[in-house]
């Protein structure tokens, strides 16, 4: 992978639009907001993502990433943001 790719970059979801999602190399992302439909079965290959925030947009597809990859995953996932953001997610989603 040569540089970054923009997965998505809008601020809702719609047939040729998706949420805001940033591959930096092929197991970082910046923010989640379209893993499972722009990597498909490479999505199991993530095992970083930065959250620069805990708005849906930009979190949505890190839960469907854990749903659809934890029984075959080999390496952890690590998810980092501020404590804020981290919080966010602890309590309101993976809880």
């Amino acid at each position: 992978m040569d540089g970054i790719t923009i997965l998505g970059a809008q601020g809702s979801r719609s047939e040729n639009a998706f949420t805001t999602c940033i591959q930096v190399t092929q197991n970082t992302l910046i923010d989640a907001g379209n893993i499972m439909h722009a990597l498909g079965e490479k999505a199991s290959h993530i095992n970083k993502i930065f959250f620069s925030h805990a708005h849906l947009d930009h979190i949505v597809d890190s839960a469907f990433l854990i749903d659809n990859s934890f029984a075959n995953r080999t390496e952890p996932l690590y998810l980092y943001g501020l404590p804020q953001t981290i919080k966010a997610l602890k309590t309101h989603i993976f809880n």
